[in-house]
């Protein structure tokens, strides 16, 4: 008769010790990814735009939205340079209808970027999150008219507006 001895060997003690460490540190891996894509799904994005102009001015605002990423085509309809203070993630994608060198920015501040467009000017940004509202800014004392374009690529819907903007703050979407 056999018997069989009752003390696992140090191998198995070994091997079962870092399975139960792998599975751990597996689970709590998952868990916080979890956490982490329901945090950044359901937490809302808000953005500031801000634009400095001393004489009468007009904008294009055309953006698009796809699985939370936008795209936004700001043209500058008026007579001067202006400044557009968008914030630090909106990356800078094309210029159109002057030369890429015309269109300056400021080194990042706060968390924004100030661009420099000259009249004329059409500047495209990514929106690497796309805001659920956007608030714009114009603090000169010279009205701003925005003609603004949004459009939903997920739901194929299209909205427009036009926007009369004096001195306070205004909430575009």
């Amino acid at each position: 008769m056999r018997y069989h001895n009752s003390v696992p060997s140090p191998i198995r003690q070994h091997t079962f010790a870092l399975v139960i460490v792998a599975a751990t540190v597996s689970a709590v891996a998952i868990s916080s990814l979890q956490r982490a894509q329901v945090t950044t799904q359901t937490e809302p994005v808000h953005a500031e735009i801000g634009v400095e102009h001393t004489l009468p001015l007009a904008l294009q605002l055309d953006v698009s939205v796809l699985h939370g990423h936008g795209l936004l085509d700001v043209t500058h309809v008026g007579d001067e340079n202006i400044a557009l203070s968008v914030p630090e993630e909106w990356k800078r994608r094309e210029v159109r209808n002057v030369p890429l060198q015309a269109v300056t920015a400021d080194a990042p501040s706060f968390g924004f970027v100030r661009w420099h467009l000259p009249a004329g000017a059409t500047v495209s940004f990514m929106l690497p999150r796309y805001p659920q509202t956007l608030l714009l800014h114009n603090p000169s004392n010279v009205e701003l008219k925005v003609t603004m374009a949004r459009v939903d690529l997920e739901k194929n819907t299209v909205e427009r507006d036009v926007i009369l903007i004096q001195n306070s703050p205004v909430t575009l979407w």
